[in-house]
């Protein structure tokens, strides 16, 4: 139980915290050698030869493929030995062949394929995670083959060796953040008729983050055996990066719809960061063949104006991947809320501001955009509904680095200043009784006490139809709001007298 908690949490602190936004920041590194390559002891020595690319001929691959299609199984499984010996430099030819009109040689090629890109995948797990080892072990000979992986024409290692470079020189390592031009480009992505937009940047990372500094926070009742939690974690997200390549996040923007409801509404979400479009391409079009396989009907991307749209969930939910440092998702309630004609359209056009529907625009406005995160809602009929209240007409969410603490304000607006005034005295009694609750578990579990500062710390105020509340979570974010976020439910709903098993789970509103 406490594994099935801890993992999800430990992701949210990584993001949230400034402890990582880079997937294999989760994974020590000498834990990683051990576990994948028996290293017990980790040297510059052991670890370089890690660096060189994979430098295999594909030598006669065209006879090869020929004769995966023999009439004798001895010569088909030679040529499927021989290939994969090759290595990822047979994979362009590898991919060709699984278009072969005869059927054995497609389907091995297939097999051959996806345990190529396993391997491939596999090797450049190993290599970043060598580049990341030898600038902590402050490898100064291997500083000229880093120099020249800064070189090269992958995004991610080149990140990774100027990272190695910098920590073995001595110098403060700062990984790359999203500019405010980029930030208001992706925002004109979500342009339209959203009725929720939103911002996140990733706080920068702290030094000695990632894991160890995860488990350290978390509290005992969570993690459980602390060796046993890393190598579940470990083993989760290097199953995930065999998978898709690694990836990083450095900012998301997001828009969802005025009208949300079974049969209408949409979201757009666009991330920043780096990973590998290949990868996740393969991945997709993977689990499409799948799909075919099982007796489903599988979906051809949809290019739109020279766009490129791969279906996850075909009529549902999109991916566009631009570039390797973007990557765009859509959801929909069916194939015409989608409006990928209109993403495609900014796509293409690449607007450098958005647009968005006048009330929503002003609300906006109001919005300090340099705030690495913030919130800004219109609240109509659907969205009133499911918070449970139609006093608030909007809600400015956002927080803000001060002096190394992060600070969280909010704003909500109503017509009626009565009703309004009423909500907020609510909002401070369930507070207050929270705040009794939450204070008696902390002096069960010192590793709330955090947690039980940032909602001592909230302040409530009403005024004109306004609700103003302001919260300080120190230096503590990267526990607080992962934390906050698995037991607010629970919490909120006991504070209620609702035991929090027996809390009905939201359904979707009914359409129109």
């Amino acid at each position: 139980m406490a594994m099935m908690f801890a993992g999800p949490v430990a992701i949210m602190m990584m993001l949230l915290g400034g402890m990582s936004n880079d997937l294999l920041d989760a994974v020590p590194t000498e834990a990683y050698w051990k576990a994948h390559h028996g290293v017990e002891s980790v040297t510059a020595e052991s670890i370089r030869p890690f660096l060189a690319a994979d430098s295999s001929e594909p030598g006669d691959i065209d006879a090869l493929i020929g004769r995966l299609g023999h009439e004798r199984f001895a010569e088909r499984e030679d040529a499927t030995r021989r290939l994969m010996a090759m290595g990822p430099a047979a994979l362009p030819a590898i991919r060709r062949a699984t278009e072969s009109d005869e059927l054995e040689i497609a389907t091995r090629a297939r097999e051959i394929k996806q345990r190529l890109m396993e391997v491939n995948q596999q090797k450049a797990i190993d290599r970043l995670m060598a580049i990341r080892t030898l600038g902590e072990l402050k490898d100064r000979e291997s500083l000229p083959a880093l120099r020249n992986l800064t070189r090269g024409d992958d995004p991610m290692v080149a990140d990774y060796a100027r990272g190695a470079i910098d920590r073995i020189e001595g110098r403060k390592w700062v990984r790359p953040v999203t500019s405010r031009a980029e930030l208001e480009q992706d925002l004109a992505l979500v342009s339209g008729d959203m009725g929720i937009v939103g911002q996140f940047q990733m706080l920068p990372m702290r030094e000695n983050g990632g894991v160890d500094a995860i488990l350290k926070a978390l509290p005992r009742e969570l993690v459980g055996e602390p060796e046993a939690l890393t190598n579940e974690i470990m083993r989760e997200l290097i199953g995930v990066a065999y998978q898709t390549g690694n990836f990083r996040i450095s900012s998301v923007t997001f828009g969802v719809s005025e009208e949300v409801g079974s049969n209408v509404g949409r979201a757009v979400f666009v991330v920043r960061g780096l990973y590998n479009p290949t990868a996740v391409t393969a991945l997709l079009t993977e689990s499409m063949r799948a799909v075919s396989v099982l007796g489903g009907q599988p979906h051809e991307p949809k290019v739109i104006h020279g766009q490129r749209f791969i279906a996850m969930k075909p009529e549902v939910a999109y991916l566009h991947m631009p570039a390797p440092d973007r990557l765009i998702f859509v959801a929909g309630a069916n194939d015409r809320e989608l409006k990928l004609q209109e993403l495609a359209q900014l796509l293409r056009d690449q607007p450098r501001t958005p647009a968005f529907a006048p009330e929503m625009q002003a609300l906006i406005n109001r919005v300090d955009r340099n705030r690495p995160m913030w919130v800004a809602a219109r609240l109509k009929e659907d969205y009133q509904k499911a918070l449970g209240t139609e006093v608030l007409d909007s809600i400015i969410f956002s927080m803000r680095l001060d002096d190394g603490r992060l600070r969280l304000e909010a704003q909500a607006r109503g017509e009626n200043a009565d009703e309004v005034a009423e909500l907020a005295g609510n909002i401070r009694a369930t507070l207050d009784e929270g705040i009794a609750e939450l204070e008696g578990e902390a002096e069960r579990v010192a590793a709330l006490k955090p947690m039980a500062d940032f909602v001592k710390s909230i302040r409530i105020e009403a005024r004109d139809g306004i609700i103003e509340a302001r919260g300080d979570m120190g230096e503590n974010a990267g526990f607080v709001l992962p934390m906050f976020w698995m037991m607010s439910g629970s919490q909120a709903r006991g504070v209620q007298g609702v035991e929090a098993d027996a809390a009905p789970m939201p359904q979707p509103l009914p359409a129109e």
